[in-house]
C-alpha cells in the first residue's frame, strides 16, 4: 500500500527551459501490512521498470513507510516504478508506484529549437535534409507518462502509412524520399492523468515540427573530403617522420667513417 501515483513538477514544454523556482515534487511512498497491522520495514527500494535503475529508498524513522524522493524532478523521472520491501520478518512486498508527466520535447544538446510564437504547445526544429532516394527516418522527441500516444502530420494533414511510409510510435521512416516528400512534418504527443485521487482524467499535448527538404544527392562528398584530407595528412607525416629518421642515419654513418 502506498500512495500509489505523484505528478512530476518538472518542465512545461522544454527539458531546457527548467524553472529553478519549480515546486518540489511529492515522494512515492510505501508501506507493508499484514492483517491490518504495519509491518516494520528492513530495508527498501524503488526501481524504475522502463531501464531497471535501481533507487534506495529512505525510511521512515519510525520503520513503517519507504520513500522515494524526487525533490526537484525532471519530466525524464517519470515513469513506472516498483517499490520492493523486505520486512524485518524476512517476507518480500513488492507494488507498482507511478510518476507522470505531461509530454515534454526532450532536447538532448544535438537540437535548435524554438517555441512557435502562435502557438505555444508547438516547438519548432531545424530543417532535415535528404538526399533524393535515400532512406529517411524522423524522429520525434516527445516524452512524459503515461507514454504519449504520437499521431503524424505532414503540411496539417493526418499521415496514412503505405509502402513506402511506415510510423512505429517516435519514428517515421520514408522508404525513398523525393520532392513529393519535402514539407513540414508535425509530430503531436498526448497523455491524460488525474490531477487528484479520484478526479477526472485531463489531457495534456505538445508538438514538434521539423521541415523535410532535399539536400542534394552529393551531400556525403565534404564528409569524404575531410577526411581524406586527415588521411593525407597523416601520410605526409609519416612519411616525413621516416625520412628525418633516415637522414639522421646517414649523417651517423657518415660520421662513423670519418
Amino acid at each position: 500500500m502506498g500512495n500509489l501515483a505523484v505528478i512530476i513538477h518538472g518542465e512545461e514544454l522544454l527539458n531546457t527551459e527548467l524553472d529553478s523556482d519549480r515546486p518540489l515534487t511529492h515522494d512515492l511512498w510505501c508501506q507493508s501490512s499484514k492483517d491490518g497491522e504495519l509491518q516494520p520495514i528492513a530495508s527498501a527500494r524503488f526501481v524504475r521498470v522502463h531501464d531497471r535503475k535501481p533507487f534506495e529508498a529512505k525510511i521512515d524513522d519510525d520503520g513503517l513507510k519507504a520513500r522515494l524522493i524526487f525533490g526537484q524532478a525532471t519530466a525524464d523521472q517519470a515513469g513506472k516504478y516498483r517499490c520492493e520491501i523486505k520486512e524485518e520478518s524476512g517476507a518480500n512486498v513488492f507494488g507498482n508506484m507511478f510518476a507522470y508527466h505531461h509530454p515534454t520535447i526532450f532536447n538532448n544538446g544535438s537540437l535548435s529549437t524554438k517555441v512557435s510564437e502562435d502557438q505555444k504547445k508547438i516547438v519548432i526544429g531545424d530543417k532535415v535534409k535528404f538526399a533524393e532516394g535515400e532512406k529517411a527516418i524522423l524522429l520525434c522527441p516527445i516524452i512524459g507518462y503515461p507514454e504519449p500516444d504520437i499521431m503524424w502530420w505532414k503540411d496539417d494533414i493526418p499521415i496514412d502509412e503505405t509502402d513506402a511510409i511506415k510510423i512505429h510510435k517516435k519514428h517515421l521512416t520514408i522508404a525513398n524520399f523525393s520532392e513529393e516528400h519535402v514539407g513540414k512534418y508535425r509530430c503531436t504527443g498526448t497523455n491524460d492523468f488525474s490531477l487528484h485521487v479520484d478526479g477526472p482524467a485531463h489531457t495534456f499535448e505538445a508538438s514538434y515540427v521539423q521541415e523535410a527538404v532535399i539536400g542534394g544527392a552529393l551531400g556525403w562528398i565534404l564528409p569524404l573530403i575531410i577526411i581524406l584530407i586527415i588521411l593525407l595528412l597523416v601520410l605526409i607525416i609519416i612519411y616525413s617522420c621516416a625520412a628525418y629518421r633516415r637522414y639522421k642515419a646517414d649523417n651517423y654513418n657518415v660520421e662513423e667513417r670519418e
